[in-house]
């Protein structure tokens, strides 16, 4: 009788949190920036031509790390408040570099990458993950290496195919890659020890002087803390460098609750947000920041 209810509770308190989500971001849309938008409409018409991204027959043979009820709202349409993936795009237009070096590690089926690639032109793009490409983008691909496809399109593209956990696949990947990145984006295993490895193993000694260092679900256990790791880290490299937090929604927008996110970044982007009106639930600069506002 107790787990029973332990159940229902928790069913009945997650549609709690996600109306309220859904209310509050209504509320924010009305005064979203207007290049933000732009963005948004851009990156909701690209999935629509996208299509369906990830099959029922897919998801059972390989889940590419999502679970049965993030697949069930994969392919549906998400509405008009910003994801994960419009920041990503949004944010990428306060850096200095517009030919910008974009790493994502944990593509799993390529939606948030896709994205990002329909918005950036003259870009290098990279991908990391444990799986190959999905069936959807294979097509676009060609297969260089056992571990390595690429491909030319408007943006170099280029598909690592490894573990975070092994250092044998990361010592690859860093021989490969000798470009730093401006943006990366990490969206792997979600774990501690996933996120100091890739730190590391990958992304350690391959930021620019002026770059984004993206985590998604800071609200996993371990993960804000082991993200303050690195940011503390990174203050030995970069003399000014801020850290700040709040909550978005993830890659199928409002079927599911709000993210927890963090950017460590040379661009102070608390300031940023409130200065041209990009509305987030929860923003905050984190203190340990050693840079004055």
């Amino acid at each position: 009788m107790k787990e029973q209810f332990k159940y229902h509770f928790g069913k009945f308190f997650k549609k709690f949190i996600l109306i309220k989500e859904n209310l509050q971001t209504e509320f924010y849309i009305r005064f979203l920036n207007k290049e933000l938008k732009n963005i948004i409409i851009s990156n909701r018409k690209n999935l629509d031509n996208i299509g369906t991204i990830f099959t029922e027959n897919e998801f059972q043979e390989n889940d590419y790390g999502m679970d049965k009820e993030i697949f069930s709202h994969i392919n549906k349409k998400i509405k008009n408040y910003p994801t994960y993936s419009d920041l990503i795009v949004y944010t990428s237009s306060f850096l200095e570099n517009r030919n910008i070096n974009y790493l994502e590690i944990g593509v799993s089926v390529l939606k948030n990458f896709m994205q990002v690639n329909n918005q950036f032109n003259s870009s290098h793009l990279v991908a990391y993950d444990i799986n190959p490409p999905t069936h959807k983008f294979l097509k676009l691909f060609k297969k260089e290496q056992e571990k390595l496809y690429t491909s030319n399109h408007k943006n170099k593209i280029t598909y690592f195919q490894g573990s975070v956990l092994d250092i044998k696949d990361t010592e690859e990947f860093k021989s490969i890659f000798k470009e730093k990145f401006d943006i990366v984006f990490s969206d792997a295993l979600h774990t501690p020890q996933g996120i100091e490895s890739e730190y590391k193993h990958i992304i350690s000694g391959s930021l620019q002087s002026d770059f984004i260092l993206y985590f998604d679900d800071l609200d996993f256990p371990g993960i804000q803390e082991a993200v303050s790791k690195i940011y503390l880290d990174l203050q030995k490299s970069y003399s000014k460098l801020f850290f700040t937090t709040f909550k978005v929604y993830g890659w199928v927008g409002q079927n599911e609750k709000m993210h927890r996110n963090g950017i460590i970044s040379t661009l102070n982007f608390y300031n940023i947000f409130k200065t041209n009106n990009v509305k987030l639930p929860s923003l905050k600069l984190e203190k340990n920041s050693n840079s004055k506002l």
